[in-house]
């Protein structure tokens, strides 16, 4: 697969419409997030995660160009291009960056209940430039893979006078499935710092057509997430 397909397959969350917010995640590592000009620049400025002592600083960032069947990267630095080589890095779009629960030590994990929708990439990596010797470019760790995107996933709430119920579905499109969550609460045990609900798990062969999200299909989608919760 090649970025600029994850890149154009979707600019907007398909449950609320809202913008989609992207970000590049150096494993075990940096957590960058990216600003977009009006020619498609990608400017990725360090937004949190595990930071060592002598690696990149503060103000050192990434651009990436997308020219609509390529990529051009650049760095701030050739410290930063250095640090880049040692890592397995993927992308990942967000709707809500509430959806960010921050931990200790700039970790972080992804709450999909406030993120609304996300979907990654899978693994990249840089390697040399055949026809160009001093040129880093950024390919796919596992080149056999032939899709677009490594997973895709949904967030719903439908509430009435005494319950909120919340649906979650993510698509694994390398392992060909989908996993659906299902709980609902009620405002009381919303309020409770360290409540945790217990929701029904359903795993299924990946769903055989892309998910109608919009307001206009919401309630056919519940009606039949509804009827997994039935027969589960």
């Amino acid at each position: 697969m090649r970025l600029n397909e994850f890149l154009h397959f979707n600019s907007h969350c398909p449950i609320c419409g809202n913008p989609l917010n992207l970000y590049m995640q150096w494993m075990d590592s940096i957590c960058f997030k990216a600003v977009r000009s009006s020619n498609d620049l990608y400017k990725f400025f360090l937004f949190t995660g595990v930071k060592k002592d002598g690696d990149i600083k503060d103000d050192d960032y990434m651009l990436l160009q997308d020219k609509g069947t390529d990529i051009d990267i650049s760095f701030s630095s050739s410290r930063m291009l250095q640090e880049s080589k040692k890592f397995s890095i993927y992308f990942f779009l967000l709707c809500n960056p509430s959806g960010f629960r921050m931990k200790k030590w700039g970790d972080y994990e992804i709450s999909i209940y406030r993120g609304c929708y996300y979907r990654d990439t899978p693994f990249f990596e840089f390697e040399k430039n055949p026809n160009e010797r001093k040129k880093w470019i950024l390919q796919p760790k596992d080149k056999s893979l032939d899709i677009i995107m490594k997973h895709e996933s949904y967030s719903f709430k439908k509430s009435n006078e005494t319950h909120e119920k919340v649906y979650t579905i993510t698509l694994d499109y390398e392992y060909k499935k989908t996993t659906f969550w299902y709980y609902k609460t009620t405002e009381e045990e919303r309020q409770k710092e360290d409540f945790e609900p217990s929701a029904l798990r359903k795993e299924m062969p990946l769903l055989k057509t892309r998910i109608k999200a919009g307001i206009e299909d919401r309630d056919k989608l519940i009606d039949r997430m509804d009827s997994w919760v039935l027969v589960s």
